[in-house]
């Protein structure tokens, strides 16, 4: 009897439950995180502080360290979130397009749905230039949860384009698809009513989509493309192509 008891806990097994520390631990966690976010889209990833976050988060200094070393690995861990909450919104949707116009299209709505009901995570990832900053940076955390973003959109475009994409056309087509949602919430700031921002809009994104497809099929024509998980190119370059798209 206790053999088939220890083969059933070795093999046949649920999973171990969480304990009540480990609950409190992932529930003060996601209390600093949201306070992080929330303070990062309001005022900047720069000028907030800890010493904000922790105030946000009604919770003490000592707290943050015993999860975060530093403010550089909570950002590193916000990106990680933010980004695998797009990744998870574009695997859900599931394109079923079936031509290079159709992927785009479908990948501009999931993006801007994603945008619209993620507000914060929106600013925080592309009107905070966070996009940027993950080029810059030497952080491989960072680095990793871009590529985790790249590898999705070369995954949602593969069936669309007869060879890899290169690495810098996808950094391209990520700024873009941002700089693209920022325009349509710079009419609404402005006042312009909304049937008019959706005519408005309409036209503009079939331009869009347009060009994308230039950018697509100039990347998939080159021989020596990049996978998305191999060396990143200069700095210079992306810096002048994020200049170009946004």
């Amino acid at each position: 009897m206790q053999q088939m008891m220890n083969a059933t806990n070795s093999e046949g097994s649920a999973p171990a439950r969480t304990t009540r520390t480990q609950k409190r631990v992932m529930r003060t966690r996601h209390r600093l995180l949201s306070s992080a976010l929330k303070l990062c889209a309001a005022h900047g990833i720069d000028v907030t502080s800890i010493e904000q976050i922790t105030d946000e988060a009604d919770l003490g200094k000592g707290t943050f360290y015993r999860h975060f070393q530093s403010k550089q690995a909570m950002l590193a861990a916000l990106t990680e979130e933010t980004v695998g909450k797009l990744v998870q919104s574009m695997t859900a949707a599931k394109s079923a397009a079936k031509s290079p116009e159709q992927a785009l299209e479908e990948l501009l709505r999931v993006h801007a749905t994603f945008f619209d009901t993620h507000p914060d995570e929106y600013v925080v990832l592309f009107q905070s230039r966070l996009m940027v900053r993950l080029e810059r940076n030497t952080d491989a955390a960072l680095e990793q949860s871009y590529m985790r973003y790249l590898q999705a959109l070369a995954e949602w475009l593969a069936p669309h384009v007869p060879e890899r994409i290169e690495e810098q056309s996808l950094r391209r087509i990520a700024c873009a698809l941002g700089s693209f949602h920022a325009g349509g919430k710079a009419f609404a700031t402005l006042g312009m009513p909304a049937r008019e921002i959706e005519r408005v809009y309409n036209d503009v994104r079939l331009a869009f989509v347009r060009t994308l497809k230039v950018l697509l099929n100039a990347a998939a024509s080159n021989p020596g493309a990049a996978r998305p998980e191999s060396s990143t190119p200069p700095k210079e370059e992306y810096h002048n192509a994020h200049a170009a798209v946004g």
